[in-house]
């Protein structure tokens, strides 16, 4: 799985170069949509169920970071969608507080 990972990390690195970008993030509506669906599928799963795991949050969220099978997520990462990245020519600065 970090194969598919870095494959598409590494399309988005390029793309960061291609457009002489400095920062890319991931559209908020984008993450929220990839965040939901693993959670819908996984309803009436042993994942959802009523227990304490290191895969669940406090709130009952599931961290797993796909749901499905590994050919799937082998689709649904081969390709990077550049319309679902913001990229920035100057990387955002931010003062601690």
């Amino acid at each position: 799985m970090l194969g598919c990972q870095s494959g598409y990390i590494l399309q988005v690195l390029r793309a960061l170069g291609e457009h002489r970008t400095r920062a890319v993030d991931v559209r908020d509506e984008v993450m929220a949509s990839f965040n939901q669906t693993p959670q819908e599928a996984m309803q009436g799963t042993a994942w959802a169920g009523n227990w304490t795991s290191w895969y669940k949050m406090a709130n009952g969220q599931i961290t797993n970071n796909w749901s499905g099978s590994v050919e799937g997520h082998k689709r649904r990462t081969a390709l990077s969608d550049p319309s679902e990245h913001e990229m920035a020519r100057e990387a955002a600065v931010t003062e601690a507080s």
